[in-house]
Parts: structure tokens; C-alpha cells; sequence
């Protein structure tokens, strides 16, 4: 019995885990989705997604349960392939949020890197996994020291919400490396690495919240703000096209009198003068004629 109730614990812990792991992709999902401008959401789903998968395949329940027709070795070689995604995916996630040239060049580095460790994850024999997970945990580690180097620079250069991200991520860190050295026996400990991890995933989905509705409230005071200039544009045009429709009147009435002769005969050249000042003075008439009409027309809207 108290064997049952371990593996229906074990289970439910295993299934709310990769739950919750899921639940922080779909969130950051639906972001870039709705929102594309925003590329971290989509290398942060990417990340969660990755260690949704890469809990289901480490849980002892969940193979058990749905992935029995796996062998052992396949596995251990899935499993490989997820966790070396994973640095890569935070790489472009921080770099996305905190972009710098440096960064950029180091994540074409890491890439190759990466393609050339999934290729290993395959075609190595399993009696040199430990020696190839030695020296690609060293390459992580060393990853993951210069992503906290770039959060500090972005610290010192008061950038917003790279405290709390430099915070967040030594805590994930230093739960990774708890669970390293219990797994390696150096000492007695339990494992931390999802509670590092919720946190994180927590406190940038609480950052990602609020930025978007910081960004919302900008859009909608920028949208107040151009109603208000284009209600002050249309009342000017209609208040000075309204003056400015008479004198151009008292204009070409004067022009049309002239050409018929209210002051004696003209020239040739008082005629033509006189036609181009009737022929402009009805076409800015025209002009402010429809502009009139359209404000009218935004009126009537």
C-alpha cells in the first residue's frame, strides 16, 4: 500500500510539473501570437516547451505510463537531445530581451556548438556519454556565466527589468548546480532544479504582463493624443477656411469686373492678368469648398 501511494504521489507530482512547465509556454505562445513584436515570448515558449519535454522524458511515471515502447537507450538519447537545447534557447531568450552585438556573435558560436553536440547525442557509443557530458556541461557552465556577465552590464546601465531577471537567473543557476553536485554524490542534498526553474519562468511571465500592459497604456495616451491634434486640425480648417472664403470671393468678383469693364477697356496684358487672378481665385475657392464639406462630413460621423 504505502508503495501505491508513493507511485500515485510520484505521478501526480510528475503530471503537475510538466503541467506547469506547459502552462508558462502556452502563456508566452499566445503573447507572440497576438503580439509578434514581442520575439522573447517565442524563444521562451521554445524554452518551456523543451523542458516540458525534457521532464517527461526523465520522469520515472511518465515513461512508464506513455512511453513504454522506448528503449532504454533511446531514451537516454532523447533525453541528451532536450538538455542540450535548453542553453541555447536561453542564449537567444536573453538576448532577445537585452540585445547586444557581443551576444549575438557568441549565439553563432553556441549554435555550432549545439548542432555539433546533437550530432554527437546520436552517433556516440554510450560507454562515452560521461566524457562528452563532462565537457559539454563545462561548455554550459561557462554559457551560463556569461549570460549572468551580460545581465550585469545590463544592471550597471540601469536597464529596465534586468535586475529582477539577473536575480532570478543565479537562483535557477544555483539550483542547477545543487542538482549537479547531488547527482555526481559530492554531497546530500534534494533536487531544485524545477523550483529554480518555476521561478524564473514566474517572475518573466509577471514581466512580460506587466510590459505589455505598460505598452497598452502607451498605445491608448499616443491614441488620445492624435484624436485630440486631429479635432484641433479639423476645427482650424474649418474656422479658417470659413474666413477665408469671402475675401476669395470679393477677389474674383473683383477679377470678373474687371474683365467687364467696370473701370474702361484693358489691354491685352490687364486681360490675362486679370483671367489668372479669376481662374486661381475659383480654384482656392473650390479648395476651401471641400474642405468645408469634409469637415462637415467628420462631423456628421
Amino acid at each position: 500500500n504505502d508503495i501505491a501511494v508513493y507511485s500515485q504521489q510520484g505521478r501526480v507530482k510528475e503530471h503537475l510539473l510538466i503541467f506547469g512547465l506547459l502552462v508558462f509556454a502556452v502563456v508566452h505562445s499566445f503573447n507572440y501570437y497576438y503580439q509578434r513584436k514581442y520575439s522573447y515570448s517565442m524563444f521562451f515558449f521554445l524554452y518551456m516547451g523543451v523542458y516540458a519535454c525534457y521532464a517527461a522524458f526523465s520522469g520515472r511515471f511518465i515513461i512508464t505510463d506513455y512511453l513504454p515502447v522506448f528503449s532504454g537507450t533511446v531514451l537516454i538519447r532523447i533525453q541528451s537531445l532536450f538538455s542540450v537545447l535548453i542553453f541555447p534557447l536561453m542564449l537567444n531568450y536573453i538576448n532577445a530581451i537585452f540585445p547586444r552585438k557581443p551576444t549575438r556573435r557568441a549565439i553563432i558560436a553556441v549554435q555550432l556548438v549545439t548542432l555539433a553536440a546533437v550530432i554527437l547525442v546520436f552517433a556516440l557509443p554510450l560507454e562515452f556519454y560521461s566524457k562528452f557530458w563532462f565537457s559539454y556541461s563545462i561548455f554550459r557552465l561557462l554559457g551560463a556565466f556569461y549570460i549572468i556577465f551580460i545581465l550585469f552590464l545590463e544592471v550597471l546601465a540601469k536597464t529596465r527589468g534586468a535586475r529582477h531577471t539577473l536575480a532570478t537567473y543565479v537562483v535557477l543557476l544555483l539550483c542547477i548546480i545543487n542538482d549537479s553536485l547531488y547527482a555526481l554524490g559530492i554531497y546530500e542534498s534534494v533536487k531544485l532544479l524545477y523550483a529554480g526553474l518555476y521561478i524564473f519562468a514566474l517572475h518573466q511571465t509577471l514581466k512580460l504582463m506587466y510590459e505589455s500592459n505598460s505598452d497598452y497604456r502607451k498605445s491608448e495616451n499616443t491614441h488620445r493624443q492624435l484624436e485630440s491634434v486631429m479635432n484641433q486640425k479639423e476645427s482650424f480648417f474649418s474656422r479658417n477656411s470659413t474666413e477665408l472664403g469671402r475675401p476669395i470671393r470679393n477677389i474674383v468678383e473683383l477679377g470678373e469686373s474687371l474683365l467687364k469693364g467696370s473701370i474702361g477697356p484693358l489691354n491685352s496684358e490687364q486681360i490675362a492678368t486679370s483671367s489668372l487672378i479669376v481662374s486661381n481665385g475659383v480654384r482656392l475657392s473650390n479648395m476651401v469648398n471641400d474642405i468645408l464639406d469634409f469637415t462637415r462630413i467628420k462631423d456628421d460621423d
